[in-house]
């Protein structure tokens, strides 16, 4: 009799156990659909807001200024901020400033902003920044093939920012991509992030590099071991900020895939006129490949998952990006035909 009773309520229990998970299971479908939607919702109201606040910012920006990010497109700066009737950014003379330490193209957006707001006498939140993003597969891999055949002088760097570790890896670029001073990794972040150095930022040392991302973390009591490079990839403090900073001072940032469309929806913005030679601002580069270095590596699954894996907050950063991207496309149409 007690083997039936207990036979009894197994069975019993079984079925409400079966009935509790179909619920369940039934619950998380319809969790999963109303989240997806609700995610879709989020992502509408955060670029909404986005776009308000971009409008915002059209009230009372004066001064753009292109932040050049390595690889991710040179020329749009020299045509864009260069030539009369495109668009008003900082004064080179101020650029140069030796004062400022801004010696060279790839400044980060916070050496810029500390200078203007050092040498100005006007209101400094009338300057706004734009910037390309790139894809950190296609931006590592151009890194690599534009600057091996002239980093490294008989495989010692000859100041380019490769260390003689990364020289004497120049012929293999699965080594290059692993070896663990390579600073190329992560670079969109990091300069969006906003590094404070001494002396010139806009060519900041390996030594330099390292002991702001050391300051940095021992202040967020984020340091774990002396391996920066490998810290900065894990950590989501250092992607939010990232972000924040985009959100507060740039006007633009975008995909470098659609360059074009890019400057189309900046000079929407600015109130510039729609009509304008695109040949004119953009230009391709072309790149020297040295002949005695295969090139066979470069486009392996292998090698293309490596420099995902060491470039984690640039491509969730790359994503992020993208979403607002896809929905300003929405709000100026005209510049997507």
């Amino acid at each position: 009799m007690k083997s039936f009773i207990r036979c009894r309520d197994v069975l019993l229990c079984t079925l409400v156990i079966t009935f509790s998970f179909s619920r369940t299971f039934s619950d998380m479908q319809d969790q999963y659909y109303t989240g997806d939607s609700t995610n879709s919702m989020n992502l509408r109201q955060t670029t909404a807001e986005n776009i308000a606040q971009l409008k915002k910012k059209l009230r009372t920006v004066k001064v753009t200024e292109y932040m050049h990010i390595p690889k991710c497109g040179t020329l749009i700066y020299r045509n864009v901020c260069e030539k009369k009737g495109m668009l008003t950014c900082l004064d080179k003379t101020m650029l140069l400033n030796r004062k400022c330490g801004l010696i060279g193209e790839h400044c980060d957006w916070l050496s810029k902003y500390t200078c203007y707001k050092k040498f100005n006498r006007r209101r400094v939140d009338d300057l706004y920044f734009f910037t390309l993003i790139r894809d950190p597969v296609s931006r590592v891999r151009s890194h690599y093939t534009y600057f091996r055949s002239s980093a490294c002088r008989n495989r010692r760097p000859k100041g380019s920012g490769w260390s003689k570790s990364l020289c004497s890896k120049v012929g293999n670029y699965t080594a290059w991509l692993l070896d663990e001073s390579n600073w190329t990794h992560n670079l969109v972040t990091r300069m969006l992030y906003g590094r404070k150095v001494s002396g010139n930022a806009c060519r900041i040392s390996e030594v330099k590099e390292y002991r702001f991302w050391k300051h940095e973390f021992r202040r967020q009591q984020y340091l774990e071991n002396d391996n920066m490079i490998g810290q900065i990839n894990t950590s989501p403090y250092v992607l939010e900020k990232a972000k924040n900073n985009l959100r507060k001072y740039f006007l633009l940032w975008g995909p470098q895939s659609e360059a074009q469309e890019f400057v189309c929806v900046l000079r929407q913005l600015l109130g510039k006129k729609k009509t304008l030679n695109i040949k004119n601002i953009i230009k391709g580069r072309k790149t020297s490949y040295p002949k005695n270095i295969s090139d066979s590596d470069l486009y392996t699954d292998i090698n293309n998952q490596y420099a995902l894996e060491r470039n984690w907050l640039d491509n969730e950063l790359y994503k992020w990006s993208l979403q607002y991207w896809n929905m300003l496309k929405l709000e100026y149409p005209a510049c997507f035909l």
